[in-house]
């Protein structure tokens, strides 16, 4: 099995972002829900407060306001729950991708060209490593190009100090380009 491989066990990887994300998800959903109460209670209640309207129509409309919030407020919670819950996921598979990102790029940095960047099937930005990976590798077959180049000039070069000194200092180059 792959070292580098992810897996799916702490939802939470990035505590600042995840949580900024879930945050404005539920100031959205608060803000629909206080809406949609409003919407479907307001009847009731302009009804409870009117003047022109009987005692027993009041009564009635109590009786419906109660029965309505008995409803709506466990729905309210299941949806904010089941929200929570996805925006949690969601987070996760932007975040993990990232993680990933930064980890390649910190072993390419140290001058390992052979780093890639290793998501899973439902991760988000797949199509963008894959697009990095894809450069990582064209950029690691040049220089192992360019190695091959540098040997078939030293063979070449047998006899001619001048040339194997160049030939020393591409090296050096290339070789700092790995470490």
């Amino acid at each position: 099995m792959n070292q580098n491989r992810r897996q799916f066990k702490n939802l939470i990887i990035n505590k600042e972002f995840q949580f900024k994300i879930i945050f404005y998800n539920f100031i959205y959903l608060f803000s629909a829900a206080v809406i949609t109460a409003l919407i479907i209670l307001f009847p009731e209640i302009l009804k409870m407060n009117s003047s022109s309207v009987t005692d027993i129509e009041k009564y009635h409309a109590a009786t419906n306001f109660i029965k309505i919030s008995a409803r709506t407020i466990p729905a309210i919670f299941a949806l904010f729950t089941i929200s929570f819950v996805h925006m949690l996921i969601l987070t996760h598979r932007i975040c993990g991708p990232i993680i990933s990102f930064n980890k390649s790029i910190d072993e390419f940095k140290k001058g390992n060209i052979k780093a890639r960047i290793n998501l899973r099937k439902k991760d988000f930005l797949t199509q963008e490593s894959e697009n990095v990976n894809e450069v990582l590798e064209n950029f690691s077959n040049y220089i192992e190009s360019l190695k091959d180049d540098i040997e078939n000039l030293e063979k070449k070069a047998e006899g001619c100090d001048g040339l194997k000194n160049e030939i020393i200092k591409l090296k050096r180059k290339i070789n700092s380009i790995e470490t």
